[in-house]
């Protein structure tokens, strides 16, 4: 798993065999709760060699016991991250000023957040530190909540926000995964079961998969 205080960029490289035994090599089961499949690979090197690509790991949010993702009902909690006060690793840098969110909730039309990547501080913009990033998506999350317009094609009455069903205080910010310059996919994971655990969906065209988290 990376962690948040080691997250450079990464040139990549003739891979080894990626595993397809049900563990992700980039993002484990249990964090990623849903979707996994889009991290499972297997790559055969006899075909030929790979290209290599500058790519970002997944940045994730590690609090100081060890635990993974702050929870939106305890926001407070971002000061307990590792590396609370450190500035925001050199990739979100690259972003200029701002960073855009990139979020597709199950159910709902795709939804963007976009946010300053800076504070200004003597007149001078100073990258934010983890902590504050945490916040930052924390109201993207919360902009989601509200202003998320449902897919009439694709609704899915278990992923339902609001007061009758998912709610706030039911989302966990794990970490962030780069999609493309200064877009950013965060991670999220529910403090409750919304897909029963027996249930396996696969949705091919879409290249998701649902499983038991």
């Amino acid at each position: 798993m990376t962690d948040v205080t080691t997250t450079p960029p990464t040139t990549t490289r003739q891979p080894k065999r990626c595993k397809t035994n049900g563990q992700a090599p980039v993002l484990q089961e249990e964090l990623v709760g849903i979707h996994r499949g889009l991290f499972d690979c297997q790559v055969d090197l006899h075909t030929g060699t790979v290209v290599p690509q500058t790519t970002w790991t997944p940045v994730f949010f590690v609090l100081r016991n060890g635990s993974f993702g702050v929870p939106y009902k305890h926001l407070a909690w971002r000061d307990r991250l590792q590396n609370a006060t450190a500035e925001v690793p050199s990739m979100f840098k690259r972003c200029n000023l701002n960073m855009r969110l990139r979020i597709k909730w199950p159910g709902y039309k795709l939804f963007y957040y976009e946010f300053r990547i800076y504070d200004k501080k003597l007149g001078q913009d100073v990258p934010i530190t983890m902590s504050r990033l945490v916040e930052r998506v924390a109201r993207g999350i919360h902009r989601l909540y509200f202003e998320a317009v449902p897919d009439p094609h694709e609704f899915d009455e278990r992923w339902k926000l609001g007061e009758d069903g998912i709610q706030l205080d039911d989302i966990t910010i794990v970490g962030l995964l780069h999609i493309s310059k200064g877009a950013w996919l965060p991670i999220l994971q529910l403090t409750r079961h919304v897909v029963p655990r027996c249930e396996i969906e696969i949705d091919r065209k879409k290249g998701l998969i649902y499983m038991c988290p």
